[in-house]
């Protein structure tokens, strides 16, 4: 907002300067000479007139496609504020009701959605947790997964891939040297989970149901050691094509 300000001021001074001009130039042109000269200077006056008048077009131009940039760009920033912080509220909402229907952790047999896990599954994994949050973003379709080793699996995996809801990177290294963003989808050779940010300690955190975290005194984001592995996939959320509700 400062800089549209600032280049508005800048805009005003510029068409001030003009009208001066405009003033003088008119005034010399009242001056009595020979009808020759006149219309030279008149020609001139008029030619020097339509230049400042296009500069100043142009000069208000520059400003309005920088407001619009300015706001452009606060609109995205608050879209991907508002859409990270629903999607890890989803997650941890998610995590209590999965805890509270007693709802257990199996490797090779989970729900392809939480209704289906409610009504007779009873299985959950990791990237199911995760899964099942997507379907309720809207962001997967119901009842569809995907899993994570070297690359994406699953039924969901085609689906992400080509969804314009995601962007998809792979081999990023170290999480402490990839730039992860809260939300990011994290998956490791034997495991994934949803980075929620950092501590104030610095730890990173995650929010996560595998294994032994299937259990209600593991209920929000946690620090975890396999943190420390190398990413083979990242799944990040273009939450500036997600349909905000």
């Amino acid at each position: 907002m400062k800089r549209i300000l600032k280049t508005k001021h800048k805009l005003i001074g510029f068409i001030g300067i003009m009208l001066v001009l405009d003033l003088v130039l008119v005034g010399a042109l009242m001056k009595p000479v020979n009808a020759d000269r006149k219309t030279e200077d008149y020609d001139a006056a008029a030619e020097i007139s339509t230049s400042l008048n296009v500069a100043a077009m142009q000069a208000k131009l520059t400003v309005e496609d920088e407001s619009k940039a300015v706001i452009k760009s606060g609109k995205a920033e608050r879209t991907k504020t508002q859409g990270t912080e629903k999607w890890l509220d989803t997650l941890e909402t998610l995590e209590g009701q999965i805890f509270a229907h007693g709802i257990t952790y199996s490797w090779y047999h989970p729900a392809s959605s939480y209704e289906s896990a409610v009504n007779g599954n009873h299985h959950v994994n990791c990237a199911a947790y995760i899964s099942w949050g997507l379907q309720r973003m809207g962001l997967l379709p119901h009842g569809t997964t995907f899993y994570i080793s070297d690359t994406l699996h699953g039924k969901g995996a085609s689906y992400i891939k080509n969804s314009e809801y995601f962007t998809v990177k792979y081999n990023l290294g170290h999480p402490g040297s990839a730039g992860l963003e809260p939300g990011d989808i994290v998956g490791w050779k034997t495991h994934t989970c949803v980075y929620a940010g950092k501590d104030s300690n610095g730890n990173m955190l995650w929010y996560t149901a595998g294994g032994s975290d299937v259990s209600s005194k593991n209920l929000g984001p946690r620090t975890k050691k396999y943190a420390n592995k190398n990413i083979t996939v990242l799944i990040r959320i273009n939450y500036d094509k997600v349909p905000m509700n």
